[in-house]
């Protein structure tokens, strides 16, 4: 055979090979896809998962802490009080709520009624200076039985259910002799005894303090398994440290609200983007007399560019709003516009009042806001002279001072709503003093019965068509400028799968689903 190739033209030899290669790279395309019918991948157990995370781990006990990173860690270390029970409404004023059979700690030992009311209990003491002490404060809770409580509420509220989701229960026999002074100094706030898919294994630190690594494993008492069998949290200053980390391969995800600069990424990676609740808008102090004048504030509020802002200090990466509510959100009402030119059909004279006025814009020393602040003010120096119009922008300790003081002419702040239709505690006008939140301080008879009646009604449709009302009556009054809603982007590795949702209505519940993310997998024929 050899002899009879040698003796072929050069002509004959290449088509001879070239024949050979076709046939082989036709017979293995053909192997490939016989092979996608007969052949099935699944996920498999096994593997470990890096996050990576911008901060320090502090108290991992979930009602006390709300801040990240500790959130992100609580979010698969324990479960909401919604998904280990059944609740019903009795009345518009109790809830009997029954734990699911089998419950249990990471530590093998069941969780009981007593464990809810005890940690009711700790949220309601105000020296524990729990964040949702507000939530639970006029709430009683009676135990029915080992597995059974009851809600009494002093007044019908429709968004009990989704405060339960805020709730998370801390195990009575671990707390119980802990002082309330000494709460947040327990060993168990970084080793904690928890109810989620994962429990705490170690963590590694420096001489310092400084924890550069946490680490989860499996929870062998949780109903779903995972397929992850471990997850490492490791933490960085800053976001450059966080990219620098994911390049070098030291971790597999890291997440990050907008902007991210995605050209300093260099290794491959999957993106996945989430819609938040979360807002910038402009509060108008409506004490201020200047804006009782509509002329004035309609050519405030119209002469500002929201898209630009977007464009310019979130890359691109946010989206405009008009109303306290997020386009994309589940609970989105859409609105007509409102005419936000209207007051520039005014009179002439009127015209001459903008050149007169000042304008005092506060806010915290925060990069995305002085960006977005400069923005504003470059914006309202067309109808306003520059030199009248004054950035305020303050420190943390006296951003909280002057909020609390209603110490302010406009206030550029973001805000995390509840995610709800209950606009009640941005608007109502029992929220105009601290610690409230209605920071524009307005509310007059109408809309605090709309708000009222919001809250009341069990009826979703109603429910809708009351917020729906109360919100077309703010576009016309203008309490606030509501500007955008930055993106919430998750960065992660290809190998990484199984990751699902849209909408989130905080960072760390881009980890509802962790049950189902996976590295690992196996092929199977069919």
């Amino acid at each position: 055979m050899f002899y009879r190739l040698d003796n072929l033209t050069l002509r004959e030899k290449i088509v001879f090979w070239g024949s050979v290669i076709l046939f082989f790279c036709s017979s293995s395309l053909i192997i490939v896809l016989m092979g996608n019918k007969f052949i099935e991948e699944i996920p498999w157990q096994g593997g470990i998962y890096r996050e990576g995370v911008i901060g320090q781990p502090s108290i991992l006990n979930p009602i006390i802490s709300f801040h990240s990173p500790d959130k992100d860690i609580m979010a698969l270390l324990f479960q909401n009080f919604r998904q280990i029970s059944h609740c019903q409404l009795v009345n518009k004023k109790d809830y009997i709520c029954s734990l699911k059979e089998g419950l249990r700690w990471s530590n093998g030992k069941p969780i009981t009624s007593d464990d809810v009311i005890f940690t009711i209990n700790l949220i309601q003491n105000p020296n524990i200076s729990s964040y949702l002490y507000n939530f639970f404060k006029d709430i009683e809770v009676k135990k029915i039985s080992q597995l059974k409580v009851k809600f009494v509420l002093k007044n019908p509220y429709s968004f009990f259910l989704d405060n339960l989701k805020k709730l998370y229960i801390i195990p009575k026999e671990t707390f119980k002799d802990i002082p309330f002074s000494n709460l947040s100094l327990s060993k168990y706030n970084l080793a904690p005894i928890s109810d989620g898919p994962f429990k705490f294994e170690k963590l590694k630190s420096k001489k310092n303090g400084y924890i550069y690594e946490y680490y989860l494993t499996k929870n062998k008492y949780y109903s779903q398994k995972s397929y992850l069998e471990k997850i490492i949290f490791k933490f960085y200053k800053n976001k450059d440290e966080l990219i620098n980390a994911y390049n070098k391969g030291e971790i597999d995800g890291f997440g990050s609200y907008a902007p991210l600069s995605f050209n300093k990424i260099k290794r491959n990676y999957k993106l996945k983007k989430f819609i938040t609740p979360e807002f910038f808008a402009l509060f108008l102090n409506q004490n201020n007399s200047l804006f009782q004048n509509k002329y004035i504030k309609d050519n405030i509020l119209s002469s500002i560019n929201k898209q630009e802002i977007i464009d310019k200090v979130l890359n691109k990466q946010g989206i405009v709003i008009n109303s306290p509510q997020v386009l994309g959100s589940p609970y989105y009402i859409r609105i007509p516009l409102s005419n936000t030119q209207s007051g520039i059909q005014s009179k002439n004279e009127n015209k001459d009042i903008l050149k007169s006025i000042s304008l005092s814009i506060t806010l915290p020393n925060n990069p995305i806001l002085k960006n977005t602040a400069k923005i504003i003010k470059d914006d309202l120096s067309r109808i306003i002279p520059e030199k009248n119009i004054k950035l305020n922008i303050l420190s943390d300790r006296e951003i909280k001072l002057a909020i609390q003081t209603r110490d302010y002419q406009i206030l550029l702040i973001g805000i995390k709503p509840l995610a709800n239709l209950d606009f009640f505690p941005l608007f109502h006008s029992s929220q105009k003093f601290d610690p409230g939140l209605n920071l524009s301080l307005y509310g007059n008879e109408k809309t605090d019965n709309l708000l009222e009646k919001i809250r009341k009604t069990f009826n979703s449709s109603e429910k809708e068509k009351y917020a729906k009302e109360f919100l077309e009556i703010i576009s016309t009054d203008k309490p606030c400028l509501c500007l955008f809603s930055p993106l919430y982007f998750y960065v992660i590795s290809p190998k990484v799968n199984g990751i699902k949702g849209q909408f989130i209505k905080d960072s760390a519940q881009r980890f509802d689903n962790i049950c189902f993310w996976y590295i690992n997998r196996k092929i199977f024929l069919k």
